[in-house]
C-alpha cells in the first residue's frame, strides 16, 4: 500500500491551529491526551481507535491510564506527518468524543 507523502511544515501548522488539543512531537509526529472519567472508558476508547486503526493499516502509539489516553500519529516510512496522520487524529477526536459521552 502506497503511503501519502510527507507534509510540509505549513500545512500541519494550519491544521494544528484548527484542531485545538493536539501539539507537535518534534517535527514528525502530533500527539494529544484525552481525559475520561474512569479507565474503563479510557481502555474502550483505545479499543475503538485500534479497530479504527487496524482498519486503515495506519497505527498510533497510544499510553493508557486511569481516565486518560495518550495518542501520538505519525508515518515512519515517511519519516513525519501525512495526510493519514491528520484525517486519523480528527477521527481520533470523534471516537474521544463518543467515549466521554
Amino acid at each position: 500500500m502506497s503511503r501519502p507523502p510527507k507534509l510540509e511544515h505549513a500545512a500541519v501548522e494550519a491544521w494544528l491551529a484548527a484542531h485545538p488539543g493536539w501539539t507537535r512531537e518534534g517535527e514528525g509526529a502530533i500527539s494529544r491526551t484525552f481525559r475520561f472519567p474512569d479507565f474503563g472508558r479510557a481502555l474502550a476508547f483505545t479499543v475503538e481507535l485500534g479497530m479504527v486503526a487496524q482498519k486503515r493499516d495506519h497505527h498510533p502509539e497510544v499510553t493508557v491510564g486511569w481516565g486518560r489516553a495518550s495518542v501520538v500519529w505519525t508515518t515512519h516510512d515517511a519519516e513525519g506527518l501525512t495526510s493519514l496522520d491528520l484525517a486519523l487524529a480528527e477521527a481520533t477526536d470523534a471516537i474521544a468524543a463518543r467515549a466521554s459521552a
